[in-house]
């Protein structure tokens, strides 16, 4: 299925470059997880969750050496998708399933990346020379 928000940028100078972080994932009653450090230099990116129940995703911004809550979202049963800017480069997430039941989830992450200045240039109207 198309989502607007998360398969295509509003900035036409991005492109998609979507990465699959999560499949069919089981989060125990309160269990908490840490995905990765991510680079993000258009400081835009967006997120695709799908789950049988409700959840917690945290944005974290590495600022002055430790991790920040920049954003979060609560997530609920179906498919969320949730675009952030970022105030600084480097971010990681969290996902939190509260103490209810246990929710399984995929987590698709779209980390845009800077389209070559031709075909910006080419989006846009202009000339390449």
């Amino acid at each position: 299925m198309y989502y607007p928000l998360f398969d295509v940028c509003p900035v036409p100078a991005l492109k998609p470059n979507i990465i699959s972080l999560l499949q069919d994932r089981e989060l125990a009653p309160g269990e908490e997880i840490t995905l990765g450090e991510f680079r993000s230099q258009p400081l835009v990116v967006a997120f695709r969750a799908k789950s049988n129940g409700r959840f917690i995703l945290f944005l974290e911004e590495l600022r002055d050496g430790e991790w920040v809550i920049a954003d979060k979202s609560a997530c609920y049963e179906g498919v969320t998708v949730w675009q952030c800017l970022l105030k600084n480069p480097v971010f990681r997430l969290r996902v939190k399933n509260p103490p209810q039941r246990p929710v399984t989830l995929s987590l698709d992450m779209n980390l845009f990346e800077l389209l070559p200045r031709e075909e910006n240039e080419q989006s846009a109207g202009g000339k390449s020379e």
